[in-house]
């Protein structure tokens, strides 16, 4: 009987409910399962074992030894004698750690010695082939499908404790999947852990996260390859997109009006005036357009809700004024049409009484309805969202760095919207943005797309556009009388709490890209994906990037996947409403279980074959768009070039008094 001096102690990461995945033979001390009732034991100790071999080192023999251990304490025999206790008294052998992964636990890996020896022979040659190629990668969150992607291609893992989601500020946590799964480096007996444990020291040439603060950019290391960039919230957070995207003319020769409904900043004075100005002007133009559609109905309702003519005059005005500004008439003449505030609410009680409680207007004179008929026709060229705005005048208030839908919520009413936005309390960056009256509806449910792409350089700003995406369906059928969120918000982290009572859409409320062409199809549509939809979601992909590259911060070592939200409009628009950083990569329904595997490993493809192989496949990536390179100027090498000339200017003298 010999004795080798170890440090052990008890590891968290490993707890479970069965005893004997609480104890770890590692670097560090020893700390009971139970801390509240069994102190620690902070000395060394000795754990005594038998060995057959009497050749092997002392380490060797306890490396390769089987079955139980002696455990005693060189300076208190009573700690020593308390942990061999509770190791007795619950049959347990203390098995190998995380520190020292090739060990593993017996009850879990019952291998023969030679067994156990051909594994860790394999292991140890897979991982030197490895480290020669610098084949080291590194995954902090939940994407198992990467991994063995990885693993396909010769890379080996160094397992990392670090927390693998952020529950509070990602598209993407481990509680989207919710399926039990072996730990990874248990998987095949053991032999990824082992791997792991041969390139402990080697630094990852590959690290994958869900969230960019996971990775520390200052000490990324030439060669290694991160799956973020810097600086991206500028247009994967709410309100960096909203602010940014009307910078869009200044980069492409686009209309950010055709492919992103307006919003408005609430926080800051100056967008919350125009947002202001904004609901006002579509509160008349919705009165017009009600009025005129429904104007046929009003002569025979029978209804005691009455608005006066007055406030159809108002509105009348309103957008006569509107539309003399855009053409640069003389305004002077037009001044005394501006409302006060105070004519404002009664105007806005009126369109609330009309639209949403089925009121009519009372004393309309013959001419009234050709005058709003003709002034629709003028407003129509001058505003872009016209159809999209139906006539109830909502809006959807979001917080300006949230995702998953949390804290998204659709209202109606001016007073209502400001209230809820100083409610939402500071640092919340509320957001208010026009929501899409006439979204396309499929068997009366509200659906939005979900698509992928892919960012390989900013300079030259480079994209990949994937031909693979899915549709999320709302649970309930589409109605603005109503705004819960089953209806309205198509995300799937909301949707999967409602049932769905619709037998023609799936329970799982997804279709995939084929479903939905084929829906299409049958209604003699299916051309139009590819003539019009897929064109508009690059050219809005496109404008988002370009009107952010300077904002972002470009590392020639990354690459970022995002996913970006449409809503198609009846005419099949597409519109943005938002890019995602990190999207969820759950495959928690039949439609991502298969695309989840594909969209990560033609990632790897794009990012890591087509190093060695250009011409090699990429999957469902297409290139949607790569610019010609940047020149950046460089004032240490480059200022020796710059002159000013010019000519001094004489000061006139002042005139001679006579």
């Amino acid at each position: 009987m010999k004795a080798c001096l170890m440090k052990v102690n008890y590891d968290p990461r490993y707890t479970s409910s069965t005893f004997e995945d609480r104890f770890r033979i590692t670097s560090g001390i020893y700390t009971t399962p139970d801390k509240k009732s069994t102190k620690k034991i902070k000395e060394r100790i000795s754990v005594d074992f038998s060995s057959n071999d009497k050749r092997l080192s002392q380490k060797e023999q306890f490396r390769r030894s089987e079955g139980s251990f002696k455990i005693t304490s060189s300076k208190s025999p009573a700690s020593g004698v308390q942990l061999a206790r509770i190791l007795e008294e619950h049959n347990q052998t203390i098995t190998r750690s995380y520190t020292m992964p090739e060990y593993c636990n017996p009850s879990k890996n019952k291998l023969k010695k030679s067994e156990y020896l051909e594994l860790e022979r394999k292991a140890r040659v897979a991982a030197d082939k490895a480290i020669r190629n610098k084949k080291i990668f590194q995954i902090l969150g939940p994407y198992n499908s990467l991994r063995l992607a990885l693993r396909r291609r010769g890379w080996v893992e160094r397992f990392s404790n670090i927390p693998a989601a952020d529950k509070e500020n990602e598209d993407v946590t481990e509680g989207d999947d919710k399926r039990k799964v072996i730990k990874p480096w248990l998987e095949d007996n053991g032999i990824y852990a082992i791997m792991s444990h041969c390139v402990r020291n080697c630094t990852p040439t590959f690290l994958f996260s869900v969230k960019s603060q996971d990775v520390d950019t200052r000490l990324i290391k030439s060669g290694q390859v991160v799956n973020h960039y810097g600086k991206a919230k500028h247009f994967t957070t709410k309100v960096g997109l909203s602010v940014n995207i009307r910078n869009v003319p200044w980069y492409e020769n686009a209309n950010p009006n055709q492919f992103f409904p307006r919003s408005y900043k609430l926080d800051e004075a100056d967008e919350r005036d125009s947002f202001i100005d904004d609901f006002r002007l579509t509160a008349c133009v919705s009165l017009l357009k009600h009025f005129v559609n429904n104007h046929k109905n009003d002569l025979t309702k029978d209804t005691t809700k009455t608005i006066s003519l007055k406030s159809l005059e108002m509105a009348i005005s309103q957008c006569e004024l509107f539309i003399a500004e855009r053409h640069h008439e003389d305004l002077d003449k037009k001044s005394n049409k501006k409302l006060q505030d105070e004519e404002w609410d009664i105007l806005l009680m009126d369109s609330y009484t009309l639209i949403h409680e089925g009121a009519r207007v009372t004393n309309v004179t013959e001419n009234m309805l050709d005058i709003c008929k003709e002034l629709i026709k003028k407003l129509q060229p001058l505003l872009p969202q016209y159809d999209l705005d139906g006539n109830r005048n909502v809006w959807i208030l979001k917080p300006g760095a949230k995702s998953r839908g949390r804290g998204i919520y659709c209202f109606d009413k001016l007073h209502v919207i400001l209230r809820s936005s100083e409610e939402a309390g500071e640092g919340a960056m509320p957001i208010v943005q026009k929501y899409i009256e006439r979204p396309l509806l499929i068997h009366n449910r509200k659906f939005d797309i979900r698509q992928w792409f892919l960012v390989t350089d900013w300079n030259p700003l480079t994209y990949w556009f994937y031909n693979d995406c899915y549709i999320r369906f709302c649970s309930a059928d589409y109605t603005l009388a109503d705004f819960d969120r089953s209806i309205h918000l198509s995300n799937n982290i909301i949707q999967k709490g409602y049932s769905n009572n619709n037998a023609k859409l799936p329970d799982d409320h997804m279709w995939s890209k084929d479903e939905f062409i084929d829906y299409l199809r049958s209604e003699s549509k299916e051309d139009q994906w590819k003539k019009k939809i897929v064109p508009a979601m690059k050219l809005a992909i496109k404008c988002s990037l370009l009107c952010s590259q300077e904002l972002v911060e470009s590392r020639k070592q990354a690459f970022e996947l995002y996913g970006a939200d449409f809503i198609l409009t009846e005419d099949l628009q597409p519109w943005l409403l938002e890019i995602n950083s990190s999207p969820t990569m759950a495959k928690n329904t039949r439609v991502t279980k298969i695309m989840v595997d594909n969209v990560l490993e033609d990632t790897l493809k794009v990012v890591l074959d087509r190093k060695t192989d250009k011409s090699c496949s990429t999957g469902h990536f297409e290139l949607g768009f790569q610019q010609q390179s940047i020149s950046q100027v460089n004032a240490s090498t480059d200022s020796h070039s710059l002159s000013i000339q010019g000519r001094k200017i004489l000061k006139p003298k002042p005139a001679l008094k006579r």
